[in-house]
């Protein structure tokens, strides 16, 4: 069975624990996370909505850029935004929600779709689980119909988490290869995961948030 993919990728993140790094800009193997992210979807669909300031691109793929309102309202006021930016969609679409500092979560895109491909109608959401066993929200593929209705009936998504949403869904988990969920949100990850900040990024340690 073909199924419908969209895609949103939450790049508006402030990096304050990498001293006010873009994260979108930081780089693995010679490709920005946000390039990165995006290649690995050029295969699967060419609706993707970045939530976040454009910015420069290597990748071809075809992006639509769109910021929450009010800036700063959290990855859940992102993710609405992303909503509203996407093409048409119909209520069995699927639409995957990323992070942007994910520099590996190409890992999880076939065994995502996998599971919304083998998902009953019931099934409203397939999440990632890390090995920690935490689901991730962020890594993870929506039914659109669904996604849609729940967001509204939340009415104002500022400032709220996302297992507000989640709360409001019929979610099957799925246990995620190594590091597919694995995100960059300190100077140790950058290390840790191979990650490097471009000269023109802020450089020095904050204080512990």
């Amino acid at each position: 069975m073909t199924l419908q993919i969209q895609a949103i990728i939450l790049a508006g993140g402030r990096g304050s624990r990498l001293g006010g790094a873009d994260k979108a800009l930081l780089r693995y193997d010679d490709q920005t996370l946000l390039d990165r992210l995006l290649v690995g979807l050029s295969p699967l669909t060419a609706d993707v909505v970045v939530v976040g300031q454009p910015r420069p691109l290597a990748s071809a793929t075809p992006v639509t850029w769109t910021l929450e309102s009010p800036a700063g309202g959290g990855p859940l006021a992102g993710l609405a935004a992303g909503v509203a930016a996407l093409a048409q969609t119909s209520d069995d679409a699927w639409v995957i929600a990323l992070a942007c500092d994910q520099p590996f979560a190409e890992l999880a895109f076939a065994p995502l779709i996998a599971a919304a491909r083998q998902a009953g109608p019931d099934i409203h959401v397939v999440l990632g689980v890390d090995h920690n066993g935490r689901s991730q929200a962020l890594t993870a593929i929506y039914r659109a119909g669904a996604l849609v209705r729940a967001l509204a009936e939340l009415g104002n998504p500022d400032g709220l988490p996302m297992r507000a949403l989640v709360r409001q869904l019929t979610c099957e988990e799925i246990l995620l290869p190594a590091l597919a969920s694995q995100d960059v949100d300190t100077f140790a990850d950058l290390t840790d995961l191979g990650v490097t900040q471009d000269e023109s990024e802020t450089t020095s340690q904050p204080q512990r948030d």
